[in-house]
């Protein structure tokens, strides 16, 4: 057992600094939520929850807070440590791996389920693409147009991905027509689902680079999320390039960790940089 997983590959190491970034992103707001259902600590109305089953923030934040928040810090520690508990083999269904890997696995199915509940990344990203699309000026509107035009080409792509994973490959595996799934699965490496994967996330950098012209130089907010998403785009392209160098065909799962770990992360933060932004401009048109 304790020999599985002796050498920590680069992967697991960016797992581990996803957890450890899921972990602080998920306990302060949600401890605010439990301590204030009313979202006033955060200063989100309820009228975030219009139709969800919620009627405050007191469960939303009791699952942000136990189920990303200290998840996140349970899966973490069990990847790096590998405790040896029988209680926890026996629940695990790939006897070959570590139980810790499974329980990153429902990690993540547990963050989808709570991202799609709170609106996707694909949605949000092709909504911040309309709005900064229309507060660009003349110059900037024909490249805020195209990132407009990317984010959905980005949405479409990931949203297709996963799609044909539950319509085509579960179906497929649970009525035994294994014959060529292999190619669309996304537990092979080399298979459609990575390269889509890597092509909307990659489609998705490129279009927060295509906002960046949208938003001006005058405050210190704008100017930060303009080099944000610009220092976006060059980290997945420089990682992309030395990966090809690196390893060619044979890159495997290591840039798709990199671009969704960037993505991912660019899109958080730009979003907690644009809400003033976005705020100031909608009192701006009130104003007028």
């Amino acid at each position: 057992m304790g020999s599985r997983l002796t050498r920590r590959p680069a992967t697991l190491w960016l797992l581990l600094c996803f957890l450890v970034f899921q972990w602080i992103s998920a306990i302060p707001p949600g401890l605010m939520m439990i301590v204030d259902p009313t979202g006033g600590l955060l200063q989100m109305p309820l009228s975030t929850l219009r139709g969800s089953i919620f009627g405050d923030f007191l469960i939303p934040g009791l699952i942000l807070f136990v189920v990303l928040g200290l998840g996140a810090l349970a899966v973490g520690a069990g990847l790096f440590f590998l405790p040896a508990w029988s209680w926890a083999e026996r629940l695990n269904p790939f006897p070959r791996q570590h139980w810790s890997w499974f329980t990153a696995v429902g990690y993540g199915v547990a963050l989808m389920i709570w991202d799609h509940g709170a609106g996707n990344d694909d949605r949000r990203l092709v909504a911040s693409a309309a709005l900064l699309r229309r507060r660009a000026g003349d110059r900037a509107r024909v490249v805020a147009q195209l990132g407009v035009a990317l984010s959905v080409m980005a949405a479409s792509v990931i949203v297709g991905d996963y799609f044909v994973q539950v319509s085509v490959v579960q179906p497929s595996v649970l009525g035994g027509e294994t014959d060529g799934i292999s190619l669309l699965t996304q537990y092979n490496p080399h298979g459609v689902f990575i390269a889509l994967e890597e092509l909307g996330f990659l489609l998705m950098s490129l279009s927060l680079l295509c906002m960046a012209p949208a938003l001006s130089k005058e405050t210190r907010l704008e100017r930060a999320t303009r080099w944000l998403f610009i220092g976006g785009w060059v980290v997945n392209f420089v990682a992309l390039a030395g990966v090809l160098l690196r390893y060619g065909n044979q890159r495997g799962y290591l840039f798709e960790v990199i671009v969704i770990s960037v993505d991912w992360l660019v899109l958080i933060i730009g979003a907690f940089l644009m809400v003033p932004v976005f705020r100031r401009d909608a009192a701006r048109r009130a104003l007028r």
